[in-house]
């Protein structure tokens, strides 16, 4: 099944705007993976997570890397 978003509620369609980057991740008995995702929120408050900005700041800050 599809998760969807309310309707918006400042216009017809939402305009995502990139927030930040974030991870996500799981830990499995054969290991962990992780993710990297992009943060979109929309002026009516809505919110989502979808690709990343690799023009963000630097990204090995996100899972503690140097």
């Amino acid at each position: 099944m599809k998760k969807t978003t309310n309707p918006c509620t400042t216009g017809p369609k939402h305009k995502w705007t990139w927030v930040r980057n974030v991870t996500k991740g799981s830990i499995s008995a054969s290991g962990a993976h992780f993710s990297l995702h992009g943060q979109y929120n929309c002026a009516c408050g809505a919110s989502k997570l979808g690709l990343s900005n690799h023009n963000g700041p630097d990204l090995r800050g996100l899972l503690g890397g140097k």
